[in-house]
């Protein structure tokens, strides 16, 4: 069972969904959705999901922003903190 407190926000774009829903039922495996809105200003759904890759988060914190970075080499889905990117990327 997922952590509670293993929450985070994920935004998928319209046409990322319409042009490639297989991708984006890949970068779901593992997860858990526990809300989805439609966000019709900016043409996205953000997904708020319970996952083990997700860090820890408090009581009462405001939920983390998540990346999804997909390796199409190994089929694999690398979660990042949303404003925590590596200061050698940049």
């Amino acid at each position: 069972m997922l952590h509670p407190q293993r929450i985070g926000l994920f935004r998928v774009s319209y046409d990322l969904i319409s042009d490639s829903p297989d991708l984006v039922s890949r970068v779901f495996v593992g997860t858990v959705v526990v809300r989805a809105e439609a966000l019709y200003a900016s043409k996205e759904i953000e997904y708020t999901l319970l996952c083990g890759s997700f860090d820890l988060s408090q009581p009462g914190q405001l939920i983390p922003e998540y990346n999804a970075i997909y390796d199409s080499n190994n089929d694999t889905v690398t979660w990042k903190k949303h404003g925590c990117e590596n200061k050698e990327d940049e």
